[in-house]
């Protein structure tokens, strides 16, 4: 955005004064002796540490895709993470044109021969996926949005199969719902996953890419609608919030819509499994998931619609994978994949 201050270019390392930033926005910088950063306005408050990628938005916890930098006379951001992160979770405005009532395609994860991850007291991810993915459906149908599913049953489908059927139908918005499942048992929470920039590294396994996707165009919305949903599952489960992430999934390289991927919670974990066993449990995850869908498709279907946090940012208010075969945290394999579903290097989405 015009009026930033001075950048400091090179490609994807080009870096933006967090000072003037913060000034653009209209917020107040302070330096902590620890070098911690917090930008404050009104109730809204955003903490960086140096040398780390994680920030937080009123307790929200967002990946950049990159960290926050130490640099005289001001700390420095990436213009990258200015422009599609920390710009639009503030407020700036980031536009989607929808053409009539938009579509929200949800993807429950595995199918048929591919149970995904298989945990405490008999889960299965598939079957849980799917189930939470129908009450979202609900739930969204009560307000009036339009929803579909990429399977509706026990079936098959190919990493590619399930952006083609978003794809084919229109979709303005592509959720996919998971499962997590870790070899430390005591690992739990939620997170939520979005393309990293070009040339960034993923949050999961740190690889780099200098590709850009067909994903990568929509950085700044993917952000926003990841936020939203993240934020609802976390008031809606008061489970950890392991926060909005960043892997190259195969669903999200290749969609051609805002997408995000959802990790409902560790079946790995013997307290999580449980709770994920119970119907009302789950009914909570859909409401999380729901209002989260809800609030970010109220910002962006009006004429050329405006996804805007406006004064209600994530942190405030309502609210294919790449190829790891680890999650985040000693992370266990995915089980039976379907052969041909994924890319050269194993992938659990």
């Amino acid at each position: 955005a015009p009026g930033w201050g001075r950048r400091w270019q090179g490609g994807a390392e080009a870096q933006q004064s967090l000072r003037s930033f913060a000034r653009a926005h209209g917020m107040d910088m302070i330096v902590h002796q620890d070098g911690e950063v917090m930008l404050s306005r009104d109730d809204l408050r955003l903490a960086l540490e140096p040398g780390i990628r994680r920030v937080r938005l009123d307790g929200l916890n967002v990946y950049m895709n990159a960290p926050l930098r130490t640099a005289s006379p001001s700390p420095t951001i990436s213009v990258v993470d200015a422009e599609t992160v920390l710009g639009p979770l503030l407020g700036e405005p980031v536009r989607q044109v929808i053409e009539g009532t938009p579509l929200v395609m949800l993807d429950p994860g595995h199918g048929g021969k591919d149970p995904g991850a298989s945990g405490y007291h008999r889960t299965v991810e598939k079957r849980l996926a799917l189930d939470i993915a129908k009450r979202v459906r609900r739930r969204l149908r009560r307000t009036g949005i339009d929803v579909a599913l990429t399977r509706e049953g026990d079936k098959p489908l190919t990493l590619a199969g399930r952006v083609g059927i978003a794809r084919s139908r229109g979709a303005d918005a592509f959720i996919s719902i998971h499962l997590n499942a870790s070899r430390n048992r005591k690992a739990r929470g939620v997170e939520t996953y979005v393309l990293p920039a070009r040339g960034f590294p993923s949050t999961s396994d740190g690889t780099r890419s200098d590709r850009s996707y067909p994903g990568n165009q929509f950085d700044a919305l993917n952000t926003i609608l990841a936020s939203y949903v993240q934020k609802g599952l976390v008031a809606a489960t008061g489970s950890p919030d392991r926060g909005v992430r960043r892997a190259r999934f195969s669903v999200l390289r290749s969609a051609t819509f805002p997408a995000i991927l959802v990790e409902c919670g560790f079946v790995s974990n013997g307290l999580e499994a449980k709770q994920l066993g119970r119907r009302d449990y789950r009914d909570r995850i859909a409401e999380g998931i729901a209002r989260g869908i809800q609030t970010y498709v109220g910002r962006t279907t009006r004429g050329i619609r405006t996804a805007q946090s406006g004064p209600e940012t994530p942190g405030t208010g309502n609210m294919d994978r790449e190829a790891p075969d680890r999650l985040p945290g000693d992370t266990a394999r995915r089980t039976s994949a379907p052969q041909g579903a994924r890319d050269p290097r194993p992938s659990g989405r």
